[in-house]
């Protein structure tokens, strides 16, 4: 009787290691995503505040100022 509750102790304690380690790697995962999707992000929103986007006042196009 001893021995049966050791070993579900044991099998009990090897699961909860083994679904640990995979919910670990899963917001390890995850943390790598969401960092990697705020840099393209804040690389996105840079490029378009410094470009000026279409309608930027620094254009070229000397039709812009006929009125």
């Amino acid at each position: 009787m001893v021995l049966k509750v050791i070993g579900a102790v044991v099998v009990i304690w090897i699961g909860l290691m083994i679904v640990g380690s995979l919910f670990g790697a899963l917001v390890n995962t995850i943390s790598t995503l969401l960092t990697l999707t705020l840099i393209g992000a804040a690389a996105y929103f840079i490029y378009k505040a410094v470009s000026g986007g279409k309608n930027s006042t620094n254009s070229t196009n000397p039709d812009q100022y006929r009125f």
